[in-house]
């Protein structure tokens, strides 16, 4: 019989990179190991970003224990990220309620935990300036303080990347139980011979995915492509993949880019794919030939799930050198590095792969190598599992 983990995460049909990561971390422990992941169902329009929603969330946990849904729950695993207000105050009331009951988290960001509950002050959302003067408490020694209440008290804590760990330690301190667990690896990989036949295309494919932020860098991606393009005498075309949030909060900006993209000289060399449904997600990086990371600012704690798929369909990646991004982008290894923020950098970079097939098949391979090797299910899978053994005796 599995042993059975209460798994408190967001899961699909919820769109977000913690969900996508959430559906293969799942699939990993049950495919090699005698964990059961039981993915815990709660209500969607709860989200724990108002006091009623923290109460709510309370009450919600006191009848799961009259229910018995904690009955042969051998230890409770959160997934927690900047927004993951629900998963941290459910966490937060079962720890309450349950105190003998063991938990782990992962910790993908340092989530906000205070502002959110003051959000209703700000008279919905076109108050900016009010949630943003809410969300500075997160880092004064309240939310420090709340936050540090929960992770000190786990019985491990992951973080998918060496820098997150460290930043991790200082924010809470040395005797917390700090693991680095490495990112997943999302999919079988594609064979060496794709990536051969690859360079003899017609067309050179490079891949943007991911939700459209200022701190992806899609500005300078889009300023990039068109210097790229005027200075190369290869057919390219960039791929633009994600775009709006599942809540509609970067709409804006989203339109902002789109924007852009109507009035640029290269528009009939760009193309929008907008979101990608999750079956389609591997065709996407199957034809495409370069994939692009052009971040402004460091992602956080961990390294990105979408990176992790250019990795395993063997991509040739170029990426902003940016802490945890450069812990598997390594230069001239896995991929390539350039400075941040950096246009001339960024063009040089794609124009070299664009010019050089050997160079991007080289890379691609030594990508896909780095991520079956360091980054396999079965790997992340037992170190999870021991894990978990040892904090559940």
């Amino acid at each position: 019989m599995k042993r059975k983990v209460f798994y408190l995460t967001p899961f699909p049909p919820t769109r977000s990179g913690i969900a996508d990561y959430a559906v293969c971390y799942k699939q990993a422990i049950e495919d090699y190991t005698d964990w059961h992941l039981e993915v815990v169902a709660q209500k969607e329009s709860i989200v724990g970003n108002s006091i009623s929603d923290i109460l709510s969330i309370y009450h919600q946990v006191k009848q799961w224990q009259v229910d018995g849904a904690f009955n042969n729950v051998a230890i409770v695993h959160a997934e927690i990220g900047y927004t993951q207000y629900r998963e941290f105050y459910t966490l937060f009331w079962i720890q309450r309620l349950l105190p003998s009951l063991p938990y782990c988290i992962t910790v993908h960001d340092p989530p906000l935990v205070i502002a959110p509950a003051l959000y209703y002050l700000s008279f919905g959302l076109k108050a900016r300036a009010i949630r943003y003067a809410c969300r500075t408490l997160d880092y004064t020694f309240l939310g420090k303080g709340l936050i540090s209440s929960i992770l000190s008290r786990a019985s491990c804590t992951f973080v998918l990347s060496d820098i997150g760990a460290k930043a991790l330690n200082q924010l809470v301190g040395q005797n917390t139980n700090i693991q680095t667990l490495p990112h997943i690896n999302y999919r079988s990989p594609l064979s060496r011979q794709r990536r051969l036949q690859t360079i003899n295309e017609e067309s050179i494919n490079i891949l943007f995915m991911g939700f459209w932020h200022k701190t992806k860098g899609i500005e300078l991606l889009l300023q990039t492509i068109k210097n790229v393009i005027l200075n190369t005498q290869q057919k390219v075309k960039l791929l633009m993949a994600g775009g709006l949030l599942q809540n509609n909060q970067n709409q804006k900006y989203v339109q902002s880019i789109l924007n852009i993209i109507k009035h640029s000289p290269v528009r009939s060399a760009i193309e929008v794919l907008g979101y990608v449904q999750p079956n389609a997600v591997d065709a996407t990086f199957d034809r495409s030939d370069i994939f692009v990371l052009p971040y402004t600012q460091s992602p956080g704690y961990s390294s990105s799930g979408v990176l992790m798929r250019a990795m395993n369909a063997g991509l040739a990646i170029v990426a902003t050198d940016f802490a945890p991004i450069n812990e598997d982008i390594r230069h001239l290894e896995t991929g390539l590095l350039v400075t941040p923020n950096d246009v001339n950098a960024l063009e040089k970079a794609l124009i070299r792969l664009i010019n050089e097939p050997e160079l991007r098949l080289k890379l691609g391979v030594q990508a896909q190598e780095c991520a079956c090797k360091e980054h396999s299910q079965e790997r992340v899978a037992e170190i999870a599992s021991n894990i978990y053994t040892s904090i559940s005796l």
